[in-house]
């Protein structure tokens, strides 16, 4: 396998090709995925929800300021990179968190990462949290407008998906109308283990990691 590798040398971004190992990476590197299937989430019919999993990401995962990426790297190190994502189409869709670590520290992320899920069910969220994860997404919506890339993107996606282009103040005015009742529900219903997914890449032992995850 060849790895691209970027240097700076000489005020100069200089590309250089090299060997890459991948059995000896292997060693060193374990990369962590919990999938949970969201289904019926319908961004055409369903605004309130896909808005809802949007704060509630951005609290979890989504964030150097979220719950996972405080718990596992800020406080324990255990990983470098860590965060949860969305996927959401049409008829269904995913959230999804990612680790990677060192393998002999697997076990204590899944730990980490069930324990955090847990707590989020029993505790919920605060409304200072909250109140945080929706200025900050109204915030990063606003900014993105000032890339014209990335504003075609935006529409792009919403003929895509719904065949209409919304606008952006509609879109703001729907996320400050988030509380807490949609939040709640979301939460029950995305972070189910009867839809959990895991995959594990990396030099680890085979075993059900699945069994980690009792929340």
């Amino acid at each position: 396998m060849i790895k691209l590798i970027a240097e700076e040398k000489c005020c100069r971004t200089t590309i250089t090709f090299s060997e890459h190992n991948q059995e000896k990476e292997n060693q060193y590197l374990a990369d962590f995925k919990v999938n949970s299937n969201i289904y019926k989430i319908i961004r055409i019919e369903n605004d309130e929800e896909v808005y809802s999993l949007a704060v509630i990401n951005n609290i979890f995962g989504g964030s150097i300021s979220s719950r996972l990426f405080q718990k596992i790297r800020e406080e324990n190190g255990l990983s470098y990179s860590v965060y949860s994502y969305l996927n959401s189409y049409i008829r269904q869709g995913s959230l999804v968190i990612y680790a990677g670590m060192n393998p002999l520290e697997l076990e204590k992320v899944l730990t980490l990462i069930n324990q955090e899920i847990s707590k989020l069910k029993k505790d919920r969220l605060s409304k200072k949290e909250i109140q945080f994860a929706i200025e900050q997404i109204r915030s990063g919506i606003i900014m993105g407008l000032e890339s014209m890339s990335q504003r075609m993107t935006t529409y792009g996606k919403k003929l895509l998906m719904e065949n209409k282009v919304e606008d952006i103040n509609d879109i703001l005015c729907k996320i400050s109308k988030i509380n807490e009742e949609n939040i709640e529900a979301s939460i029950d219903r995305v972070f189910d283990t009867s839809k959990l997914n895991v995959a594990v890449l990396g030099d680890v032992k085979t075993k059900d990691y699945k069994s980690f995850f009792n929340f």
